[in-house]
């Protein structure tokens, strides 16, 4: 007697960022005891598509040292990978022609000559209509010099 419930549905604009949603909503109702209803509103908003590990740390490498680094792409369908595009020619990335949820992608890198940090970005294309580019940074670093170069001017060889 007296007490009345509700249904309510909230929904996010499709656009919405991903990450957590930690907000409240504000009811105004026409009951002079409870003016106004403050609600809680808690969420998770998952991207269409997800790359672990971000980033893809390749540790330090020696000139000329190669390391291969597993990289996982997931979506909340089925997805097909279309090309996988880095600036830095020392990447190698394989992809299959299969459409799945999960796609696990052998990344290799082969250290360059010259000493210096790695940081590059990794930029995934998909066949998903919505959301279907996902982007990653590779960092590392390639220490000392190449045996070549440390040799040049050794007059030992």
């Amino acid at each position: 007697p007296g007490v009345v419930s509700y249904k309510m549905v909230v929904r996010l604009k499709p656009d919405a960022p991903a990450g957590t949603l930690q907000d409240q909503l504000t009811l105004v109702t026409n009951d002079q005891r409870m003016p106004t209803v403050v609600l809680p509103v808690e969420g998770r908003v998952t991207p269409p598509l997800a790359v672990s590990p971000s980033p893809l740390l390749f540790g330090t490498l020696s000139p000329g040292q190669s390391a291969t680094k597993q990289l996982v792409i997931s979506g909340k369908q089925p997805f097909k990978v279309l090309d996988i595009q880095c600036n830095d020619p020392s990447f190698a990335f394989k992809i299959s022609d299969v459409t799945k949820k999960v796609h696990l992608i052998p990344v290799t890198y082969i250290a360059s000559d010259v000493a210096g940090e790695i940081e590059q970005p990794i930029v995934i294309q998909t066949d998903l209509a919505a959301g279907g580019n996902a982007q990653c940074l590779a960092r590392g670093s390639i220490q000392g010099e190449a045996a070549t170069a440390a040799h040049e001017g050794d007059p030992r060889r």
